[in-house]
């Protein structure tokens, strides 16, 4: 499949430009609203059960004081439907309570945008020089969503995560790429500089626009490394985006954070995130910046007393119970990427795309290719033999077929179904044409002469190729080298 991209199609829409002053002021308050109600049960407690809330009286006016705490200037009961439906998905329509619909719409719509921005990030993401890198990527993102089902949907596949520290300080027990202890950074000097904006002119002149959807952690918080306001700045410098940034350490560094902050009040059309790991640092972190400071930052409520705490099942976490309540059913991983993982402190290469967690990949990604790199020449070598290696749009006429390991095969009423616990695939193909994907060590080639001229068992040339080619496109084998 050769995905069709126009340069001008990269442009992300900013959404915050959309609103008025007015509406920024209410979404930012009920926003922090509903991150102290759904992350802190202290919070939730001290406001009783919403089933008995009165508009009035002391109870009401109590109501709004503990809200007029946490910088919020209205009464919670105009917002009922949002807080008692907290729970992802939202669905206000659900809920059986009535409340402010201005409010209440303002805030649908905004989560509604949110949505849409992150498609649009997914979609925009694509190269118009590299066809071969959007058929490959194509190809993972029909892999991951018929292997995890619907979580795929909050999987934007970017380009490259680089990584400008050793391991990470924050320590999460449930870390679901099993980050190491953090060791040391990569300090951004003239050397580092060079190198940073040569990697970056490499990689852009190779993938384009694809490349705007990169961001700069991986097993590694951002805010342990200094000088990462300053990698990001000299990204936007190169790229003209700022990479998104996630932190589970936004006070660790209260300077750097504004700084971070500030770079996105200027040229941010993306939305950032905390992961609250703790109820403390929850409470701390919305004493510290105001609503409107954190209206364009995602909340991530990790800690144990949140009603949204959803872990994956991977990393760290993979093969343990969890301490307090479920992981979710099929959240199998939270890598992301399907490209590059560049370490800045080890010189190192990964080719990796996300997959549910296994004995196999128990952090949640597929490593295809490694390399490493001393100096930018080595690091275009690197690129170019990795990326030629497996990004590629067509399966070799030598290359071993083998469905994935997770996948169930079975002829059914003339149709070749291939199923797991997301998904269900079929094809309509002839049985004989079934047996032969079921040859262990298949090749096209070898199919192909079996066929002795494409007629020997009743199947032509021309349907074997297109069998071949639409389970491949669909993502249903293992991954090969070209």
């Amino acid at each position: 499949m050769n995905v069709s991209v126009s340069p001008s199609s990269f442009a992300t829409e900013n959404i915050w430009a959309s609103y008025s002053p007015e509406d920024r002021h209410k979404i930012a308050r009920i926003k922090r609203f509903v991150e102290r109600w759904a992350g802190d049960q202290e919070f939730r407690a001290s406001l009783g059960a919403p089933e008995v809330w009165k508009t009035d009286g002391l109870e009401a006016q109590k109501r709004r004081n503990v809200a007029a705490s946490i910088g919020c200037d209205f009464d919670p009961i105009r917002i009922l439907p949002i807080i008692t439906t907290v729970r992802p998905p939202l669905d206000v329509s659900a809920a059986p309570y009535n409340g402010d619909m201005e409010l209440i719409s303002l805030w649908v719509s905004h989560i509604r945008k949110l949505t849409s921005l992150r498609q649009a990030i997914l979609h925009n993401s694509y190269s118009h020089k590299h066809p071969a890198y959007n058929q490959w990527k194509t190809r993972q993102i029909r892999r991951v969503s018929s292997e995890i089902g619907d979580f795929n949907g909050g999987i934007v596949h970017p380009l490259v995560a680089f990584e400008l520290s050793k391991g990470c300080s924050v320590g999460c027990w449930f870390c679901g790429i099993s980050a190491e202890k953090f060791s040391g950074y990569r300090a951004f000097d003239h050397s580092t500089e060079d190198l940073w904006r040569g990697m970056l002119r490499i990689l852009h002149a190779k993938f384009d626009n694809a490349l705007k959807n990169s961001f700069c952690y991986w097993a590694t918080d951002p805010i342990d490394n200094p000088d990462y306001a300053k990698y990001i700045e000299s990204f936007y410098d190169e790229i003209k985006t700022l990479p998104q940034t996630t932190t589970a350490a936004p006070l660790k560094n209260i300077t750097l954070t504004r700084d971070i902050l500030s770079l996105f009040n200027m040229h941010g059309e993306i939305v950032n995130r905390f992961s609250i790991t703790t109820v403390r640092n929850l409470r701390a972190i919305h004493a510290e910046f105001t609503p409107d400071e954190l209206i364009s930052v995602e909340f991530v409520l990790q800690n144990k007393e949140s009603v949204q705490n959803m872990q994956a099942s991977a990393g760290r976490a993979f093969g343990k119970k969890r301490p307090h309540g479920e992981y979710s059913a099929y959240r199998g991983t939270i890598a992301c990427v399907s490209g590059f993982l560049i370490s800045l402190v080890d010189h190192t290469i990964k080719l990796v795309t996300p997959t549910h967690a296994s004995e196999q990949w128990p952090n949640g990604y597929i490593v295809l290719g490694e390399a490493t790199f001393s100096n930018l020449a080595d690091f275009q070598s690197a690129i170019d033999h990795l990326s030629e290696s497996w990004m590629t749009g067509n399966l070799g006429a030598n290359s071993k077929i083998a469905f994935r390991s997770d996948l169930r095969t079975e002829l059914n009423d003339g149709k070749l179904v291939l199923t797991n616990s997301y998904a269900r695939h079929s094809f309509e193909f002839s049985v004989e044409l079934a047996n032969l994907f079921a040859e262990e060590g298949a090749t096209p080639k070898s199919m192909t002469d079996y066929l002795i001229g494409g007629y020997r068992i009743g199947v032509p040339k021309s349907a074997l190729t297109k069998a071949v080619m639409d389970l491949y496109q669909s993502g249903l084998f293992v991954e090969v080298k070209d």
